[in-house]
């Protein structure tokens, strides 16, 4: 990192810092938007957004295509009924 993006990363910090009050800049995570805007993010949501990608074809890959098939699978898991 050259003195000119340590200086703006430097500058960007204390800004957040300034803004969220005296809590760990570390529970945030700064991201680019599509549009190209900075984004800060709360680190439980990127969390939670990645696991949603990480399982975005699991439905798909049950054959859950609809609410009336989570409820069959639910009511298997239950009481033990084969799903179709």
């Amino acid at each position: 990192m050259n003195k000119t993006q340590q200086d703006a990363r430097t500058a960007m910090l204390e800004c957040l810092r300034s803004h969220y009050g005296p809590q760990p800049v570390a529970r945030r995570s700064l991201a680019v938007s599509p549009n190209g805007g900075l984004l800060v993010a709360n680190d439980t949501i990127r969390a939670i957004e990645q696991a949603q990608r990480d399982f975005a074809d699991a439905a798909e890959q049950l054959g859950v295509r609809d609410e009336d098939d989570v409820q069959a699978l639910v009511d298997e898991v239950r009481h033990g009924r084969k799903w179709a």
